[in-house]
């Protein structure tokens, strides 16, 4: 899996502090990792996987933090593909949060792949 590696999964967590000012978060997931053969996504190897998140945040009034890691425990992921995502956002109009995110991908042993991205998000 190289600089065209792709995950698709679901996550079931717990949150332990359940706090409105920390949060702290566990979970498992599962789903399916691959590797992008050429520019137009024909998919070369398709995998399943499962392993861990592990979530951080903070509220400060309208200003959310985050933090979240994950790791693969079995499949592609397991030695090849970690995941880091720093999150900042501002909430406003109750549960919807405007945001940006700066994302760290490992997947090999010496390649590091950044993505930035902005957001919004809405919670029901």
């Amino acid at each position: 899996y190289g600089s065209e590696a792709w995950l698709g999964r679901g996550t079931v967590g717990v949150d332990l502090l359940g706090g409105e000012t920390l949060d702290l978060t566990l979970g498992l997931f599962a789903g399916f990792a691959g590797n992008a053969a050429g520019p137009w996504i024909r998919t070369s190897t398709t995998d399943p996987t499962y392993g861990f998140e592990l979530g951080l945040g903070a509220r400060i009034g309208p200003v959310r933090l985050r933090y979240r890691h994950l790791d693969g425990l079995r499949g592609p992921l397991r030695d090849r593909l970690s995941e880091n995502e720093f999150r900042a956002g501002a909430g406003f109009l109750g549960g919807t949060e405007l945001f940006g995110q700066l994302v760290n991908f490992n997947p090999g042993e010496e390649l590091h792949v950044y993505g930035v991205g902005v957001g919004i998000g809405v919670d029901f």
